[in-house]
C-alpha cells in the first residue's frame, strides 16, 4: 500500500512549475481542493499525491495546450483513483491519458509511438520521484539556513 504523502503549495510549486497564484487560483475555483485547508496565519495548505500527479500532468506534460475546463476534467478523472488503483491500471498497460470524443477523460493502451504527452505512468514515476526529494525537508516543508521558505519554482523538465 502506498502512503499518501503531503506537501505544501511551496512544495506544490517546485514540483510542478505551477505559480502560487495558479494554485490559489485552482483552490478558490474548486478546480482542487487541498487535503488540508489552511485555516489563518501560520497553516499551509497541503495536497495529496494524486493531486501533485493530476497538477504535474497538466503541467509538465501539458505545457499550456490545456484548457482551464480540459484542466478540471484531468484532476477530476486522476483524483477518482486510489494510488494502487491507478497502479493496477498500469499493470493491466492502460498507461495514456486522454479525451475521448465525448469530451470524456479515459486510460487507454497506447499502440502509437508519439504517446509520451499522455503518459499518464511516466508523469507518475517523474512525480514519485519529485515527491521522494521534497521528504528529506521536515513535514515536507524545506526552509533555508535563515528558516525561510524556500521554493524554486522551477519546473520539472522532462528529457
Amino acid at each position: 500500500m502506498n502512503v499518501n504523502r503531503l506537501v505544501t503549495t511551496g512544495d506544490l510549486i517546485e514540483i510542478t512549475g505551477y505559480t502560487e497564484k495558479q494554485i490559489r487560483n485552482f483552490c478558490e475555483s474548486g478546480i482542487l481542493v487541498p487535503e488540508v485547508d489552511a485555516k489563518g496565519p501560520g497553516h499551509f495548505r497541503m495536497f495529496g499525491t494524486m493531486q501533485v500527479l493530476a497538477m504535474n500532468y497538466t503541467s509538465v506534460w501539458g505545457k499550456g495546450r490545456y484548457s482551464r475546463g480540459a484542466i478540471a476534467k484531468i484532476f477530476d478523472f486522476v483524483l477518482d483513483f486510489s494510488e494502487d488503483e491507478l497502479l493496477a491500471e498500469f499493470d493491466k498497460g492502460r498507461t495514456h491519458l486522454i479525451m475521448n470524443l465525448k469530451g470524456e477523460m479515459e486510460l487507454i493502451r497506447w499502440k502509437g509511438e508519439h504517446g509520451a504527452a499522455f503518459d499518464l505512468r511516466q508523469a507518475y514515476l517523474v512525480t514519485k520521484d519529485a515527491l521522494a526529494r521534497v521528504a528529506k525537508h521536515v513535514g515536507g516543508i524545506a526552509f533555508d539556513n535563515r528558516g525561510r521558505r524556500r521554493g524554486s519554482g522551477k519546473q520539472n523538465v522532462i528529457d
